[in-house]
């Protein structure tokens, strides 16, 4: 379960991305995924697509072969950097363990993926101090 900052970031993240125009959205089986992704597919009224923690090649591969302009995927710091790797965007640095509040945006250009983009997004006062001692 999300905790209330966790719950606070995830409605963030959808208000960070209310104009984004996302068209489909992924999270893994975990629960916290799921629910960091639930305010953003309610705000586009959009189911969001079940892939297993496991199954990051068959993410990638609907990833490319998508038709969608935009796609949030919600993972996890040890699938998301093979996620960026695997679409041929290069690397990421390394996720902090309770890290929680990064935003990476792989922009496709011809089926082609370009260099990522790295953001933090709503920052909570909680979040003080350095990204380990993050809460989620």
């Amino acid at each position: 379960m999300l905790s209330a900052t966790g719950e606070q970031r995830a409605s963030c993240l959808a208000r960070t991305l209310a104009d984004a125009g996302i068209a489909e959205v992924f999270a893994t089986e975990v629960k916290r995924t799921q629910q960091t992704a639930e305010p953003v597919s309610r705000e586009f009224h959009i189911e969001t697509k079940i892939v297993a923690k496991a199954r990051t090649a068959d993410l990638v591969s609907e990833l490319k072969k998508s038709d969608r302009t935009r796609v949030l995927v919600v993972g996890h710091s040890d699938t998301l950097p093979d996620i960026v790797q695997r679409l041929g965007a290069g690397s990421i640095p390394k996720f902090g363990d309770r890290e929680y509040d990064r935003l990476i945006i792989v922009p496709m250009t011809r089926h082609k993926a370009q260099t990522p983009i790295v953001l933090r997004y709503c920052s909570l006062a909680s979040d003080a101090g350095s990204s380990a001692e993050t809460m989620h």
